[in-house]
C-alpha cells in the first residue's frame, strides 16, 4: 500500500534532478535571447528580455489546481525557489497577510492574458513579510515557491550581491531598468510587458521635491528614481524590480514601492518613484534563503570557472570604486624579437596567453609577450588548436606558454574564459588590442552580437565570405570610431584581440571570442561593420586541458619550432587523438 507514495517520491526526485541538470546551464543575471534595446509611455519588452520578472496573482478559488486568479503585482526571481516583491502586494486591505495558498507566481510571462508554452505557474509555500513592515516602510516580502523552477531562455534568476554598507549611493546618476504590466496612459493594465529606464537621484533631492510625501520616509532603506517626464511606473507595477547592468550580468537593486497620485486620481508621472533598497535588506534575504541567494545549488563548475573565482579574489578597487585592473592589463602584445608587434592576445592564467592562429602566419614569428610596462617575457612554446587549418578559421586559436609564471595581483588579473552558462552575448561587449604600426591601444565598446543565421546571410550577401558562419564562431556588428587600412588592421596587432565582457563589481573580464580579421583577398573593406570571432566556449575542453591539465595531469603540447614548420607548409595540424582533442557542444544561439 506504500507503492503510490514511493512512486510519487521517486518521480519527484527524477524531476528535481532533471531541473538541477538543466539549471546548471544558466547563471544569474545572464540573458539568453537577442533583444532590442508605458509602464507609462514605455515600450513593449522583447520576449525573454527580462527573464527574472514574474507576475504575482492572488488566487480566488480555494482549489490550488485552479488557474483562476487576479493579477496583483510584479516580482523578481532571485534563485530556484525564491521571489522578491513588495510587502504591500501580499497584504490585504484589512492589514492581514495573504496565505500561501492564495498566492501564485507566473514565470516566463509576456502577455498577461495568454498561457504561452514558455509559461511556468508555481504555487507558493511560504510568504515572508518583513517584520517591521508598515505602509511605505520596510516594504519587502519574500515568496518561497513550492517547486524548483526550471530555467530556460525565458526564466532565469537575477543576481543579488552584497553592497558595502547596504547603501544605494553608488546608484545616483545611473539609469536602471523597470518592467511591468501596470496601468498605462490609457488607464488600464497593459496586456504585454512594458519596460523603460529611469535615473536614480539623490535622496535629498527626492525629499525636497515633495517633503510631505517623500520626506517622511527618507532612510538608507529606500532610494528614488524617475525622469519625471511622463514615463513612469504606475498601479500594477508595484513589487517589480529595478535592474542594473554591471557589464556581464544584471543585478537587482530596487523594488517598486510607491509614488504620487495626481489630482485626478491617476499616477502622477511628474513626481519621483520610491524604491525599496534591496542592498539594505541583503542580510535579511540571505538569512531566509539559507545563504543560497544569488547562487545555484549543486551546480558543478568547470575548472576555468573555479580559477576565475580565484583570480577575482585578488581584485581590489580604488577609493573611487574603480577597479585597479580596469584598463585591461590582461590585454598583451605578442612581438617579434626585434620588438615588432605582431598581434594581440589575452592573459588567461599565470602562464598562458590566448591568441589567434593567424599570428603564426605572418612573415615574422612570435618571440615575446609584452604586458604593460613590464619587462618582455619570453615564449616557451606555442600550442595550436589540433583542428587548425589556414583555410578554415573556425578553430583559429593558439596558446602561448611563458617561460615563467607571472605574479598576479590587483593590477594584473587574467581574463576568465566564457562557458555556455557564463557567456553573455546580449549586453555590453568590448574588444581590446594593439595596433602595431602606431603601437596604439585599441578599444571598441560599440559592439553588438547578431545570430549566426543573420551573420551568414549578411556576409554572403556582401560577398565577404563564401560559407555559413557556424556556432563555433561569434558574429558582431561593430562601429569603428577611426579608420584602419587593411595592413594595419590585420598585421598591426588587432589579430588575436579579445571580445569580452567586464563585471564592474567583481573586476573580472571574461573572454568570449578571439579576433580573426578577414583577409584582403576576400575583398572586404576593413572598415566593414561585421566581424567574426572564434568562440571560446566552443573550444573550452581543449583550452582547459592545456592550461590547467586533465584529471590525470596529461598535457601534450607543440613547440614553437614545430608550429613554425607546420604553418609554413600551410597544412592542418594533425589531431593527437587525446581525450581533450575535442570541443564542447553545450552552446547555442537560441534564435538560430
Amino acid at each position: 500500500m506504500y507503492f503510490p507514495l514511493i512512486l510519487i517520491l521517486w518521480l519527484s526526485a527524477i524531476t528535481f534532478a532533471n531541473h538541477q541538470s538543466n539549471n546548471a546551464l544558466y547563471r544569474c543575471g545572464i540573458r539568453k535571447r537577442f533583444g532590442a534595446q508605458l509602464i507609462h509611455h514605455a515600450r513593449t519588452a522583447e520576449l525573454g528580455q527580462w527573464p527574472w520578472h514574474v507576475a504575482i496573482y492572488q488566487q480566488i478559488a480555494r482549489n490550488r489546481s485552479s488557474s483562476e486568479g487576479e493579477y496583483k503585482c510584479g516580482g523578481t526571481l532571485i534563485d530556484q525557489q525564491h521571489v522578491l516583491t513588495s510587502a504591500h502586494c501580499v497584504v490585504q486591505q484589512n492589514g492581514q497577510p495573504l496565505k500561501p495558498h492564495q498566492v501564485v507566481v507566473h514565470l516566463g510571462k509576456h502577455d498577461l492574458y495568454e498561457f504561452a508554452d514558455q509559461l511556468q505557474i508555481v504555487n507558493v509555500s511560504k510568504v515572508h513579510i518583513h517584520e517591521e513592515y508598515s505602509p511605505n516602510r520596510d516594504d519587502l516580502a519574500l515568496l518561497v515557491l513550492d517547486a524548483i523552477v526550471r530555467y530556460s531562455e525565458f526564466v532565469i534568476p537575477i543576481c543579488l550581491e552584497p553592497v558595502p554598507g547596504g547603501k544605494s549611493d553608488d546608484l545616483v546618476g545611473q539609469r536602471g531598468w523597470v518592467a511591468g504590466w501596470g496601468v498605462t496612459e490609457n488607464g488600464t493594465l497593459s496586456r504585454v510587458l512594458k519596460t523603460t529606464q529611469m535615473p536614480v537621484v539623490d535622496i535629498t533631492e527626492c525629499a525636497q521635491s515633495d517633503p510631505n510625501l517623500f520626506g517622511r520616509f527618507v532612510s538608507r532603506a529606500v532610494f528614488c528614481a524617475s525622469d519625471r517626464n511622463g514615463t513612469s511606473v504606475c498601479l500594477g507595477d508595484s513589487g517589480g524590480g529595478m535592474y542594473f547592468s554591471v557589464g556581464d550580468r544584471w543585478e537587482l537593486r530596487g523594488i517598486v514601492s510607491f509614488g504620487s497620485e495626481s489630482e485626478t486620481g491617476s499616477c502622477d508621472t511628474s513626481k519621483y518613484i520610491m524604491f525599496t533598497n534591496v542592498a539594505h535588506y541583503y542580510p535579511w534575504i540571505r538569512n531566509l534563503t539559507d545563504g543560497r541567494v544569488g547562487h545555484f545549488d549543486n551546480v558543478p563548475k568547470r575548472i576555468s570557472e573555479r580559477k576565475c573565482e580565484e583570480y577575482a579574489a585578488l581584485a581590489r578597487k580604488k577609493s573611487n570604486g574603480v577597479c585597479y585592473n580596469a584598463r585591461y592589463p590582461h590585454t598583451v602584445t605578442i612581438i617579434h624579437e626585434k620588438s615588432v608587434i605582431l598581434c594581440s592576445g589575452s592573459l588567461i592564467s599565470e602562464l598562458f596567453v590566448l591568441s589567434s592562429a593567424a599570428c603564426i602566419e605572418l612573415e615574422w614569428k612570435p618571440s615575446k609577450i609584452r604586458i604593460g610596462s613590464q619587462e618582455d617575457v619570453d615564449i616557451h612554446q606555442v600550442i595550436v588548436h589540433p583542428d587548425y587549418n589556414r583555410r578554415n578559421r573556425m578553430t583559429y586559436l593558439l596558446l602561448m606558454q611563458l617561460v615563467r609564471p607571472l605574479v598576479l595581483g590587483a593590477r594584473l588579473l587574467p581574463a576568465c574564459l566564457a562557458n555556455s552558462a557564463t557567456e553573455n552575448l546580449y549586453d555590453t561587449l568590448i574588444v581590446t588590442g594593439y595596433t602595431g604600426n602606431y603601437r596604439r591601444f585599441y578599444e571598441n565598446v560599440n559592439m553588438r552580437a547578431i545570430s549566426t543565421a543573420e551573420c551568414s546571410f549578411q556576409m554572403i550577401e556582401r560577398n565577404a565570405i563564401r560559407r555559413n558562419i557556424t556556432s563555433l564562431e561569434i558574429c558582431v556588428v561593430a562601429q569603428h570610431e577611426e579608420e584602419y587600412d587593411g595592413e594595419d588592421y590585420l598585421l598591426g596587432g588587432i589579430t588575436g584581440a579579445s571580445l569580452q565582457t567586464f563585471n564592474s563589481r567583481s573586476c573580472v573580464f571574461t573572454t568570449l571570442g578571439v579576433s580573426n580579421p578577414l583577409p584582403k583577398s576576400m575583398g572586404v573593406s576593413f572598415e566593414y561593420d561585421i566581424e567574426v570571432y572564434t568562440r571560446v566556449a566552443a573550444h573550452l575542453d581543449w583550452l582547459e586541458a592545456i592550461v590547467w591539465g586533465t584529471d590525470d595531469g596529461e598535457v601534450v603540447t607543440t613547440t614553437v619550432a614545430t608550429m613554425i614548420e607546420v604553418s609554413s607548409q600551410a597544412t592542418t595540424v594533425p589531431s593527437r587523438g587525446k581525450k581533450y582533442d575535442r570541443f564542447s557542444h553545450d552552446f547555442y544561439f537560441p534564435d538560430d
